[in-house]
C-alpha cells in the first residue's frame, strides 16, 4: 500500500522526495510511511468502533 501511495499520490511522493533530500534511505522512508498509515488506520477503526452501539451501526 505504501509503495502504491509513493507512486501515485502526489503528497506522498513529495514527502518521499523531501526525505530523500535529507539523505534518508528508501527503507527509512517506507518505515515512516508505514507508521503513518498504521496510525491513520488505527484512528479510523477506533472511530468506527465508537460509532457502533450493541453491534448496530449508527450512521
Amino acid at each position: 500500500m505504501v509503495v502504491v501511495r509513493m507512486a501515485h499520490v502526489p503528497a506522498t511522493h513529495g514527502y518521499a522526495d523531501r526525505r530523500t533530500a535529507e539523505s534518508k534511505t528508501l527503507r527509512e522512508i517506507r518505515r515512516c510511511l508505514k507508521l503513518y498509515l498504521a496510525r491513520h488506520l488505527y484512528r479510523s477503526l477506533n472511530a468506527l468502533h465508537a460509532s457502533t452501539e450493541n453491534g448496530h451501526w449508527r450512521i
